[in-house]
Order: C-alpha cells, then structure tokens, then sequence
C-alpha cells in the first residue's frame, strides 16, 4: 500500500511540473490556448461572423484577412541592421525552399500551405518577411503569367500568405501549424 501511494503522490509530482512551468496538463493545455488564442472559440466566432476557414476567391480571402487583423492586430517585422537582416532573409529563404517543396506532395489546403510557408520564413525577422514577400509576389505573377491561376485566384492566395506573414511576425516562437490553423483549414 505505501509502494501505491508513493508512485501515486510521485506521478501527481510530475503532472504538476510537466513541461517545468509548474502546471498540470490540463492547466498547459490553457496556457497555450490564452498565450496563442488556440482552441474552438475563435474558430467559433469566425463561423458567427460568417468568417470562411477556406476561400477561393479574392472577396473572402480579403473578408478573412480583415478578420485576422481585427483579431491579431496590424504587425510589422522590427527593423534589423544589415548583418541580421541578411542572416534573416537567408534563414527565411532556406525555410521558404524547405517548406515549398515538402509541403507540395501533401494533402494540405492550398491556403493552409501558402499560410504556413510565409509565417516560417516570417518568424527569422524582417529580412526573412520580405524575402517570403518577393516570393510570394513571384510565384503568384508566374502563376498568373502562366495560365496556372486567375488573377483573382492568385488574389486570394496571397491574402493567405499575408496572413502568414503577419502571423510569423507577431509569433517567433510559435508553430505555425498551429497559428495558422486558428484561421485556415488544414484538410480538405
């Protein structure tokens, strides 16, 4: 009986420490819901607003961005000196071409790939948001200039990217998959 008592006292020890900030699970489950607004009532308040969580035109991607900003706020990357914003347009760059091409075989929405991507290379610093930027702006005029996308579909996927960007900007420490996931669709 004492050999029970003192494994359950000593597991009730570790469920208070886990993840050393002195919480239990349950309590660091709404730790990173409050800290990066994760869970189902923000998910909840964008279908009230009639809020898509996947859009195919350019109308619902911008009705989507002014609710990320409302949401979020206007954000803009801090400026860097010359060395930390070449070291960061580099990081973001190498995030970008990592993220792009496993990304791609995966059966992610094309918003949700588009978000993702510029909030990596967004999270390096400024240098990393505008070079996600110029990329962004790139693949979208090829894609156009291609016949791969309307104008108004291209439209619409850079208000994901946008959403991204602002993302990775307000979040440098935070996972992407999950920030963007709080707006956009993973899935089909």
């Amino acid at each position: 009986m004492v050999l029970i008592s003192g494994v359950i006292e000593n597991r009730e020890n570790q469920t208070e420490q886990s993840y050393g900030l002195g919480q239990s699970d349950n309590n660091q489950v709404s730790f990173l819901q409050q800290r990066y607004g994760l869970g189902n009532e923000n998910q909840q308040q964008a279908k009230a607003n009639n809020i898509p969580r996947y859009w195919d035109t350019a109308a619902d991607g911008e009705k989507v961005w002014n609710y990320v900003q409302q949401q979020e706020g206007n954000v803009s990357p801090q400026s860097q000196n010359m060395f930390s914003y070449g070291a960061s347009g580099i990081i973001g760059g190498v995030k970008t071409l990592y993220n792009y091409l496993t990304m791609q075989p995966k059966s992610y929405t094309d918003k949700y790939k588009h978000a993702v991507i510029n909030c990596s290379a967004s999270q390096s610093g400024e240098g990393g948001y505008d070079l996600a930027n110029a990329f962004s702006n790139f693949k979208e005029d090829r894609d156009i200039s291609s016949g791969g996308n309307t104008i108004d579909s291209s439209h619409a996927d850079q208000y994901a990217n946008k959403i991204g960007r602002l993302l990775g900007t307000k979040y440098p420490n935070g996972e992407c998959d999950e920030l963007v996931q709080r707006y956009i669709n993973k899935r089909w």
